[in-house]
């Protein structure tokens, strides 16, 4: 491992689950969370998208059987939304707003990411793994181990592996910046013998292991980040695989609509995160599977994008709970899983500062020691994706609220399920025509959208950030509450 990476990670002596001491991060912020919560109601019955796994493909998995056994069968989900069009009320604007955050203190740099941590572990050719559904013994190739000293058992005080990914057979891995992303099953370890019937099938002049893995139906994505790779992104002023790494450990995997990790490994070579596995595609796949489904649409029914808008807002309430800005937000970033939606990707992340003591003054922290006065950020470059870039980060001058930022791009989701446009780039002239005259762009692409759902995106969409919503006002907007 190169000096840079290792001076950026902590080795986990004492973690048996993935956790680490960077999620004391998210215990000191419990009760600090803050936020309205965004009330994702069941769909109704009215109308339907039917989202077929085994169709298109996501960030964390193409759907489909995963293994050559078929194992583990796909599912059909229905989620089932009905059309809405209530009338358009006044915005009200609520504390938390650009001009609030701007008087807090002046601007500063994104707080630093703790170090991330991981637990050691090796890529081992060939492992003996027992079906319980089978009553069989067999091996299981390409497996990735945590190694003696990841783990500990409390009564015998023994280090001891608790568990490894095997690589699902003939399911060709994605390839990624950093690397690539594979499937994998979970593998449990226990004593070969422990019940005295696991022996049936081997033979007994062989020498036999003490020790085999247990096959269990868990399915799991693990983020192969190659080394080299990782060490050339530190330099480049793009995407941070660390922070990525620590991001998601802050994140935890818990929250519904937002996908943290479960595992950091490193095997010598390569540093890989285990996430939960979710094979329904993201979201631009369900637009454009819709859109080719009914080719006279030109969007999602607005049932179906409020459903999903919906989620995502909760997803990103969440982030701001721990003072993160995703910073890279889209439909290609929120994946599916049956009828849930999970934010994911965060190698563009920042932590968000917060004013350390008094609101007035110069020194910054994270949110975990906030006293609830956010600060605007400097400008950090001209990242994220054009089509959903917010204008004060493509000018990249200005100073810039991190939470505000998400929210455009949130916008811009909206505005592609809506419609399944975007613009190229900012002050381009569909991103004149949007941020100016929405109404008229929508006539003379002759779309049908209601006056609510113009009127939530023309109060998001605002070029000034100032005039722009924060997501409490959206979280009470008609169009997202519904009827």
């Amino acid at each position: 491992m190169s000096n840079d990476i290792e001076n950026g990670l902590r080795f986990a002596d004492d973690s048996s689950n993935g956790e680490s001491q960077v999620n004391n991060h998210v215990q000191d912020i419990t009760s600090k969370m803050h936020g309205v919560a965004v009330s994702i109601a069941p769909p109704s019955e009215e109308s339907s998208i039917n989202m077929n796994s085994s169709e298109g493909g996501g960030a964390l998995g193409t759907p489909g059987a995963l293994d050559h056994r078929s194992l583990y069968p796909s599912s059909t989900v229905e989620v089932e939304m009905t059309d809405t069009e209530p009338s358009v009320q006044p915005i009200h604007r609520v504390p938390g707003n650009f001009d609030d955050i701007r008087k807090a203190g002046p601007a500063a740099p994104p707080i630093r990411f703790p170090p991330p941590e991981y637990s050691a572990a090796n890529r081992v050719d060939e492992v003996l793994v027992y079906n319980e559904d089978s009553g069989k013994h067999f091996v299981a190739k390409d497996v990735l181990v945590r190694s003696e000293g990841s783990d500990s058992d409390e009564e015998s005080g023994q280090q001891i592996v608790g568990r490894a990914y095997w690589k699902i057979p003939n399911k060709q891995p994605i390839m990624t910046r950093m690397g690539h992303l594979e499937f994998c099953v979970v593998l449990t370890r226990r004593p070969k013998f422990s019940d005295g019937n696991d022996s049936e099938d081997q033979d007994s002049d062989e020498e036999e292991p003490d020790i085999v893995f247990l096959l269990t139906r868990k399915v799991v994505a693990v983020k192969v980040n190659y080394t080299e790779r990782m060490e050339r992104s530190l330099h480049d002023g793009g995407e941070n695989p660390l922070n990525e790494i620590a991001a998601l450990q802050i994140i935890g995997n818990d929250h519904p609509h937002v996908l943290g990790c479960i595992d950091v490994l490193y095997d010598s070579e390569n540093l890989s995160v285990v996430m939960p596995y979710c094979g329904g595609g993201d979201l631009f796949d369900a637009v454009d599977r819709y859109m080719k489904a009914n080719p006279t649409s030109h969007g999602l029914p607005e049932s179906q994008a409020c459903f999903w808008f919906r989620q995502l807002l909760e997803g990103i309430r969440y982030l701001q709970s721990l003072g993160i800005c995703h910073r890279d937000l889209s439909p290609e970033n929120v994946i599916i899983n049956e009828n849930r939606s999970l934010v994911i990707d965060f190698g563009m992340s920042l932590l968000v500062p917060y004013a350390s003591s008094e609101c007035d003054g110069n020194d910054v922290t994270d949110v975990a020691r906030m006293n609830g006065c956010r600060r605007l950020m400097t400008p950090q470059g001209q990242l994220g994706k054009r089509r959903y870039m917010s204008p004060e980060i493509w000018r990249n001058q200005d100073d810039f609220d991190g939470f505000s930022i998400d929210i455009w791009t949130a916008g811009m989701i909206l505005f592609f399920m809506l419609t399944g446009q975007t613009y190229s780039q900012p002050f381009d002239p569909v991103f004149q025509a949007m941020t100016t005259d929405l109404r008229g762009l929508l006539h003379s692409w002759n779309m049908s959208v209601s006056p609510l759902a113009i009127d939530l995106l023309q109060n998001i969409l605002a070029q000034d950030p100032r005039k722009r919503l924060t997501l409490e006002e959206i979280a009470v907007h008609r169009w997202v509450l519904g009827p």
